[in-house]
């Protein structure tokens, strides 16, 4: 089993340098003035941990470049090929010294593309950026990728229910460094799911660490990133999130949370933890701004629905709704915060929510993250 693991990678390691030095090739090709021949190299001997040669004529000049090939490098990588790179430099012959060095990837961070050309490497990324740092070129296109992480070749998606439950949490307290087993307690997500997020926002460099192993602490390092991809990602799922619309007679859309509160509380049994109020009314509440709204908006656990439904005696329908109901997880419903006997949405969520909203919601957004936010 162990021979066929074997032969599978090196075979998956084949066609991921293939394949990047095709693109590599045509991309340099594809400067004025310039051309690229490919010649693969097998290094045996020690001193030698190269991919690839090429020989390349850019802009008129003539350039040997060596290559290395890997899946993905971030900024620990690119500290790790710049040492090796410097050892192999300074021990190497002057005559049989190459031009100089190049690290093609799938994915390169932006903070280990810095760390690369700082040291005089060379990059390219799937996709088709293209940096050449060496003398007496220097060539840079920059194609910026797309915010997110991938895993196994797929998309990796940050802001499923659990995982967004995490992102929550350390929004609220951005400043404040956890363990997976912190945020595990605050969350009740999973170690596993935690584990597995805190890898990718590491990669995306999205926190800051401290220590190792499991005492090993994070940080968000960017806050105001991960709250405009949040507000990104929920609205690209508008069309598809599931939504309720009801009219509520005779009632203010400012006075139903209490009202709702209120019907809930008097069931047998408790519902505090399976709903809370949302969008301008949860705002308010954090950085009052709007002196009315038509409409409460609230995200609610599906079992809870139909129990609401009956306590309110709501009409559902169409258009001139005051109530809209955004069915949710649980687990989407923890991080709640209570005033008198009604759950809110934390400030991130409302944040959002708002930023999804029509009329002068996005205005009220923009006033919460001034006032409350603050990143």
């Amino acid at each position: 089993m162990d021979i066929l693991r074997n032969m599978k990678s090196i075979q998956t390691e084949s066609r991921l340098l293939e394949g990047l030095l095709s693109q590599f090739t045509l991309q340099v090709g594809g400067i004025p003035g310039s051309r690229a021949e490919l010649h693969q190299v097998e290094y045996t001997e020690v001193g030698h941990p190269f991919d690839a040669m090429l020989q390349v004529v850019v802009a008129g000049s003539p350039l040997k470049l060596f290559i290395e090939a890997r899946t993905r490098v971030f900024p620990k990588d690119a500290h790790d090929h710049v040492r090796r790179w410097q050892g192999y430099s300074s021990s190497a012959p002057e005559a049989g010294r190459p031009g100089g060095l190049v690290l093609a990837a799938q994915t390169i961070s932006p903070g280990a593309r810095e760390i690369l050309v700082n040291n005089g490497i060379g990059y390219f990324a799937e996709g088709g950026s293209l940096c050449l740092p060496f003398q007496p070129i220097f060539i840079h296109i920059d194609k910026p990728s797309k915010p997110h992480a991938t895993t196994g070749g797929r998309e990796f998606n940050l802001f499923t229910e659990a995982r967004l439950t995490v992102m929550q949490a350390m929004l609220r307290k951005r400043t404040t460094p956890y363990t997976v087993m912190d945020l595990a307690s605050i969350t009740g997500t999973s170690t596993a799911t935690i584990s597995k997020l805190m890898t990718q926002l590491e990669l995306l460099e999205w926190v800051e660490t401290e220590g190792s192993g499991p005492n090993k602490r994070r940080k968000l390092a960017n806050p105001g990133a991960v709250l405009d991809a949040w507000v990104s990602e929920e609205t690209a799922r508008l069309p598809h999130r599931k939504e309720r619309r009801f009219f509520l007679k005779g009632r203010k859309a400012a006075d139903i949370p209490l009202i709702v509160a209120d019907a809930l509380a008097s069931a047998e049994e408790p519902a505090a933890t399976s709903f809370q109020f949302t969008g301008e009314a949860a705002a308010q509440i954090h950085a009052p701004f709007l002196t009315s709204w038509a409409v409460a908006s609230m995200r609610v656990a599906p079992a809870l629905v139909s129990r609401l439904l009956t306590e309110l005696q709501a009409v559902e329908v169409d258009s001139g709704y005051n109530l809209l109901i955004i069915e949710e997880g649980l687990s989407a419903l923890r991080l709640s915060e209570a005033h008198g006997n009604v759950p809110y949405a934390s400030p991130e969520q409302t944040y959002v929510d708002l930023m999804c909203g029509n009329g002068r919601a996005p205005d009220a957004a923009r006033f919460l993250r001034e006032q409350e936010l603050k990143f």
